[in-house]
């Protein structure tokens, strides 16, 4: 195994819970294929789009934006804070189902 999804769906959303790639599997296409797999999940189950929240500042919103993702809104993370206290930001990004 070398990626992991888990995902739990409402209000006609399939919410990405967690997404995980071993380091060394990383760039090669194994996070774009978990999502496209959680699209044809989608279809099935008539959601209109997947979703999932992230901190900001780990970087992982350009990541999201590469695998077709839109970034919606933002607010201060209320259930987290930075290694030095820093407030972090939660960005919900979202991949519309064609």
């Amino acid at each position: 195994m070398v990626g992991t999804v888990s995902f739990a769906i409402s209000d006609e959303r399939l919410r990405v819970i967690a997404l995980a790639v071993l380091p060394e599997c990383q760039r090669r296409g194994v996070a774009r294929a978990l999502i496209n797999r959680l699209q044809v999940i989608a279809r099935n189950r008539k959601c209109r789009a997947l979703a999932l929240y992230t901190v900001a500042e780990t970087g992982n919103v350009p990541i999201f934006e590469r695998l077709g993702f839109r970034l919606g809104t933002t607010q201060p993370d209320a259930f987290s804070i930075s290694p030095t206290g820093q407030p972090l930001t939660e960005a919900l990004l979202e991949l519309n189902i064609d």
